[in-house]
């Protein structure tokens, strides 16, 4: 979020602030002046995308079973993400999940699930 927030500050103040508009020789003006008062942002983004980069460099991990493993999850991720639009409990900021594997009906029936609900 970190990364986006000076570009969504920017399309706030096009839309709805109306900051940006104007004639066209004045939006230029503007325009240098609200991005320029929003480098700070861009250099924390910056930052930001430099340690994530830094940090992936570090992990190791075999890349197959990750593959594997993740696609399980955002299966069962949509789902969830679904089911506590309408009933919002046990929510966290991280959960953990057993062993790091989920239960293979888990799976296919979250697979079922988003191929009735697509159709």
């Amino acid at each position: 979020m970190l990364v986006t927030l000076p570009f969504v500050l920017l399309l706030l103040d096009y839309w709805p602030l109306g900051r940006i508009g104007g004639q066209n020789s004045e939006v230029g003006s503007r325009l240098r002046r609200l991005i320029t008062e929003k480098i700070p942002l861009f250099a924390l983004s910056a930052l930001s995308c430099i340690a994530t980069l830094l940090t992936q460099r570090q992990v190791k991990c075999d890349r197959s079973t990750t593959v594997s493993m993740e696609g399980e999850q955002y299966v069962g991720d949509y789902v969830t993400y679904i089911w506590e639009m309408f009933w919002p409990a046990r929510l966290a900021v991280f959960y953990p999940h057993p062993n790091d594997r989920l239960p293979v009906l888990e799976v296919i029936a979250a697979i079922a699930f988003l191929v009735v609900s697509a159709c």
